[in-house]
Formats: structure tokens, C-alpha cells, sequence
């Protein structure tokens, strides 16, 4: 039998793929694998042939064999690795290509893959540089620019992703995704004109995208225009019918409106066509425990197939039940409820993408940089040199931040600006300009600290509109770990600190379904939520004291039982008189656009009591927390 020529074989699965002969050139391969089961070039072309028809085990078989036959073939590696990313095995794949890396440093495609796995994995640091790396070996992929835009995102530079995808878009190389991205960024800063501009661009182009629908109803919900908001989800509804995004986010806008039976009939519909979808289970039994009805929510999500274990977003609807157990008074039966969901959606996060360790790292870390500060070097700065200083509203998350933010919004000579990074932004520039955060605090120069607060100001009025005379509130509650820096950058400015009796707030925390960060992770977890509560306000403590912060305190008790004494010390404080329009603050909450907090249901009514001292009802379960939170709870004035 004459010996079989494996360039022959190749040549002629070549011609059968262009033919579009798929069958033919698998039966040309597969003469080269029997007759030349050690060569490696009938495995790797075959692996690619599997791949190209999405085929993705056999290809991952093929390239495996190759790879053991040529170990040292950075070409089989690659592609091997790519399969990996393509069924979702992350790790292996980066275990394949750090070595081909290491080999060929300077192949911007093994970075943008080493990027692509880390960002997979939840390893954004290491992401972002990958891309960089990509970036800086001259690619100018699309993919690069656009997946570093969404890491830098995700790290809270969202500035620097701005000016990345500026740049893509300025090259005549944004596709829709990136012009989409660039659009919903333009939006989280605040520039409405240009958001609105970019997604106008996009669907021009892409006149049926639902995801660019969807943003452009963000964009109108956060722009308070209800009405065009439920017209773009609408359409983003029509667009993709299989999707319930617009649905869902027509109900939420009801619901934050609180108009609850609109909302209702709306998100019932939406709920029979897609039972399993858990966003829309969850936003309707949402709206039936605001109705009064906990039993009939706490049925219809023991009976939707949205919560059964292994389900993506199931914890949402075991976090929706827990709120319902606790409204009729089950709280035993609620806290064990809360446990299995927080359990549920920490162990459906990708590997390493919140890791509360790196929180408990940073509060550290900045608790050493002020025990180093020397207040002289603070006090060298007047307080009247920086001209408009804002005001800080801070606190420990559901300690009453948005029930405060609210009551002074309400006032006609205050501007709140609700959760925006703009001292996230800040940090972002002082590491730009080459500087350490915490360890180079004092380093920073007259000239650099003017550049940083000019920054902040700006960030500050993409978000909003400051008239002369007004005061500013910059309301981020964990911005109070930043003080130090705050002061720094601003030596005039003044803080409110928001106070709730720690065993309540430690509580609340860990009965939210936050979107989960490096932060948010912790909550997952009440134990470790409460050692946090007491680092961060041992840090606040330190800090206030070695810097003499100007702040007032405001709690939440206090607030509830007498708005107008408690709120009109706070607005005191901030140059200001009582103004009768604050004491409607839940009207002004309903007509102020969206809340993008867990309290918007709370703030969209008048205030109400029985969420004070609600730990005790937990009996047990709360027993060791409250242990842990005693040196704060006296520390606070909250008793032992």
C-alpha cells in the first residue's frame, strides 16, 4: 500500500473546507490521524477545523493531543487556550498562556487572551494590564480597546474608560458594543447631552439593537423623563421579545414611582411569559409585600421555578422571600432565609471577583497612612484657601444616608448627588499622576492638590448643576474611609456623618441583595460585616480626631421620631435654614427620577418607625453579632 502523504491529505481538507465540504475534511484528517497517530499536524489542523464549526469538545480533544505530541508548540497552546475561554474554563486557559507569554513577550494576542482570562475570572487589576500590555505592543484590536474600557469600569475608573473608547470611537472603529459602552458610560457621569448623542449614532446604525433600547431607557429613567424611559424599554422589549430586560425595567420604574397596581399588572404579564426569569419574579412579589399581601408573594416565589437551587439569580428571589418572612413577623424563619441566599449568590460569583479580604486590606491600609499623618502638615492648609468646598455626606451603608439625602434635597438651596464616584475618580487621578494611594497622601504638592479638587469639580458638574449660592452634597456613604484624602484635597470641606445603631445597620446590610463588589462581598456574611463596621469607624475615629474634621452627626433615630428639630440642626450646619418643602421629602422622592439605592421604597413614604431596633427581633440568631458590635455600640452612644 503506497504510504499515505500528509501534505497531500492537508491540501486536500483545504480545498474541501473552501468548498464548504466539511464531512470531506474531516475524512482527510482523519487518514493523517490513523495513519500518523504521532503527528502532531493532524491533531492541531483538525482541532482548528472542530472549531471552526463550533464544535468546541472535539476541538479541545484534538488540540490536546497536539499539544502533548509538540509541548513546547506556542502556536497549539494558543488556540487550546482559546478553546478554554470559549467553554468557559478560564484558569486552564491562563495556565497555558503565562508560559507562552513568558516566551513570546511581544505578542499582543497572548496578552489580549491573558486579559480575556483574567477578566473572566474576576482578576481585573491583572486584566487591565494585560490589555495595557496589548495596547502597549501596538494592537489596536477593537476587542482590546473595548474590553479594558469595561475592567477600568469595573475598577471604578470610569474616566479613563471614557477617554479609551473616545479614542476608539475617534479612529473610525467603533462598532455598536463600543459605541453602546461609550453611550451608557456617558450616562453614568452624568453627560445626559452626549449619552443621548451616542445612542441617537447607534441606532441609526443598529435600529433593532435591544441593548442600546435598554440604555437609552436608563438614560431617561436617570434624566427623570419616566414617560420616554417606559417608551425605550418598550422598544427594547419589542426588539428582543425572548428578553424581559424592558419589561422589568418598566416595573421597576412603576414600582420606584410607587405606582404599585400599573406596575403589578405589568410585571404579572411579563412574569407567566418567562416564569423563570428572576429578576421579574422578584420585582413582583416586591410589589405584593408593598401591597400588603406577604403570604401571596411568599407562595408565588416558593412555587416559581426561579428559585430552585442552581438557577442563575435565584439568591433574588430567596432575598425577596427573607423581606417577606420578616414582614409577617417570621423572623427566625427570615434569617435563615437570608443566610441561604447571601451563601447562594457569593457561591455564584466568578472565582476571585469580590473578595471582601482585599476590603479588610484597604481599611488597613489607610487606618497605617493616618496613624503616619501629622496633623501639622494639615493644619499648614487654610481652610479658606479652596474657595467652594462640598459637603460629605458619609456613614456606614443603611445607616439612613438616602432618608438624609432626601430631607436635605428637598431644600431648595441644596444640591445632593446620589452615589457617584467622584472620590473614586479623584483616586483614579492622583494614581495617574503617578502617586500611591494611601502611602504618598503627603507627597502630593500645592500644584497637584489644586489639579485634583479642579478634577473633582468637574467630574462633579457632569452630574449635576450647582446655582451660586447653593450648597453641594456629595452622598457616598463609604466615602467616609476617604476622609483623610477628603481633607486633604479639600480643607474647607465639612462632613455629615449618618448614625444608626450598628446591630440595625449590620443587619440590614446583610438583608440586601446588593450588585456584589470587593464591598459588598462582605455583606454576604453578618459577622464579617459587623468587624468591618468596626475597623471602618475605628479608621472614622482616628481620623476625625488626629485631623479635627468638622462634622455634625445625624441619627437616624432621631431623625425619624423628629424630623424638623433633627434635620433643621443638619441644615444648620450647613449655613442653611428650615424650609417647609423638606418635610415632604417623600413627595419630592417620588418626582426626583430614579433612586438608585435599596431605599427607594422606604423614601417614596412618610417616615415610619418600625425599622428601629429591629436586630432584637432576630432573638439568637443575632446574639454573637451583637457581641462583636458592642465596642461600637458604645463607642456610638447605642448602649452595651
Amino acid at each position: 500500500m503506497k504510504p499515505l502523504d500528509p501534505n497531500a491529505a492537508f491540501r486536500s481538507a483545504e480545498k474541501a473546507i473552501a468548498k464548504g465540504d466539511w464531512l470531506g475534511a474531516r475524512r482527510a484528517y482523519g487518514r493523517v490521524l490513523k495513519s500518523l497517530p504521532r503527528d502532531w499536524r493532524g491533531f492541531y489542523r483538525a482541532g482548528l477545523l472542530e472549531a471552526r464549526g463550533q464544535n468546541y469538545q472535539f476541538a479541545e480533544n484534538a488540540l490536546a493531543r497536539a499539544l502533548s505530541l509538540a509541548p513546547d508548540n506556542a502556536e497549539i497552546a494558543a488556540n487550546l487556550a482559546q478553546i478554554h475561554l470559549l467553554t468557559g474554563n478560564a484558569s486552564r486557559a491562563l495556565e497555558l498562556l503565562r508560559p507562552i507569554a513568558e516566551k513570546a513577550p511581544t505578542v499582543a494576542a497572548i496578552h489580549h487572551r491573558i486579559g480575556l482570562a483574567c477578566q473572566e475570572l474576576g482578576r481585573l487589576e491583572e486584566a487591565e494590564q494585560a490589555y495595557r500590555e496589548a495596547m502597549d505592543l501596538g494592537s489596536r484590536d477593537p476587542a482590546v480597546l473595548n474590553n479594558r474600557a469595561v475592567v477600568l469600569q469595573a475598577l471604578g475608573r470610569v474616566l479613563d474608560a471614557i477617554v479609551l473608547l473616545e479614542s476608539l470611537r475617534k479612529s473610525g472603529s467603533a462598532g455598536i458594543e463600543t459605541l453602546n459602552n461609550l453611550g451608557n458610560l456617558y450616562r453614568i457621569v452624568g453627560r445626559h447631552g452626549d449619552s443621548a448623542e451616542i445612542f441617537a449614532l447607534a441606532l441609526r446604525q443598529a435600529p433593532l439593537n435591544s441593548h442600546l433600547h435598554r440604555n437609552l431607557a436608563l438614560l431617561n429613567r436617570d434624566g427623570g423623563d419616566v414617560k420616554t424611559a417606559i417608551a425605550a424599554a418598550r422598544r427594547a422589549a419589542v426588539s428582543q421579545p425572548g428578553s424581559m430586560d424592558g419589561m422589568v425595567i418598566i416595573g421597576e420604574l412603576l414600582e420606584h414611582r410607587a405606582e404599585l397596581s400599573e406596575a403589578e399588572q405589568l410585571v404579572r404579564r411579563g412574569a407567566m411569559a418567562a416564569p423563570d426569569n428572576p429578576d421579574a419574579a422578584a420585582l413582583l412579589a416586591r410589589i405584593m409585600r408593598r401591597t400588603g399581601r406577604g403570604e401571596a408573594a411568599l407562595a408565588f416565589l416558593r412555587g416559581s421555578p426561579a428559585i430552585e437551587e442552581g438557577r442563575a439569580g435565584g439568591h433574588k428571589l430567596l432575598f425577596e422571600a427573607a423581606q417577606s418572612e420578616q414582614a409577617l413577623g417570621r423572623h427566625e424563619q427570615a434569617f435563615e432565609t437570608l443566610v441561604a441566599a447571601n451563601r447562594r449568590q457569593i457561591a455564584a460569583m466568578p472565582a476571585g471577583r469580590a473578595d471582601p479580604k482585599r476590603v479588610f486590606s484597604q481599611v488597613r491600609a489607610l487606618g497605617t497612612m493616618v496613624d503616619a499623618l501629622n496633623p501639622a502638615d494639615f493644619a499648614a492648609q487654610e481652610r479658606s484657601e479652596t474657595g467652594e468646598a462640598p459637603v460629605f455626606l458619609v456613614g456606614f451603608p443603611r445607616s439612613g444616608t438616602t432618608l438624609l439625602d432626601q430631607v436635605l434635597d428637598s431644600h431648595p438651596s441644596v444640591v445632593v448627588l446620589e452615589e457617584r464616584p467622584l472620590v473614586t475618580g479623584m483616586i483614579a487621578r492622583l494614581r495617574g499622576a503617578g502617586f500611591r494611594y494611601p502611602e504618598d497622601l503627603l507627597q502630593m504638592k500645592a500644584a497637584d492638590l489644586t489639579k485634583f479638587r479642579q478634577g473633582y469639580l468637574e467630574d462633579r458638574n457632569r452630574y449635576v448643576s450647582v446655582p451660586k449660592g447653593s450648597v453641594f452634597v456629595d452622598k457616598m456613604p463609604l466615602n467616609i474611609v476617604h476622609a483623610a484624602l477628603i481633607q486633604r484635597v479639600f480643607p474647607a470641606a465639612k462632613f455629615l456623618l449618618a448614625l444608626r445603631d450598628p446591630r440595625d445597620v449590620c443587619l440590614s446590610c446583610f438583608m440586601q441583595s446588593f450588585e456584589l463588589n470587593d464591598w459588598m462581598a462582605v455583606f454576604t456574611d453578618i459577622e464579617d460585616t459587623a468587624r468591618l463596621f468596626d475597623e471602618v469607624f475605628e479608621l472614622w475615629g482616628r481620623t476625625a480626631e488626629k485631623l479635627d474634621l468638622v462634622y455634625h452627626a445625624v441619627r437616624y433615630e432621631q431623625l425619624i421620631a423628629d424630623l424638623r428639630g433633627t434635620a433643621s440642626a443638619a441644615i444648620g450646619f450647613l449655613g442653611l435654614e428650615w424650609d417647609d418643602a423638606m418635610a415632604a421629602y417623600h413627595e419630592h422622592a417620588r418626582n426626583r427620577g430614579h433612586l438608585a439605592t435599596p431605599s427607594h421604597s422606604q423614601v417614596t413614604q412618610p417616615v415610619y418607625s418600625h425599622a428601629v431596633q429591629r436586630w432584637r427581633r432576630y432573638g439568637a440568631a443575632m446574639e454573637k453579632t451583637a457581641e462583636i458590635l458592642k465596642p461600637s455600640c458604645i463607642a456610638l452612644g447605642y448602649g452595651g
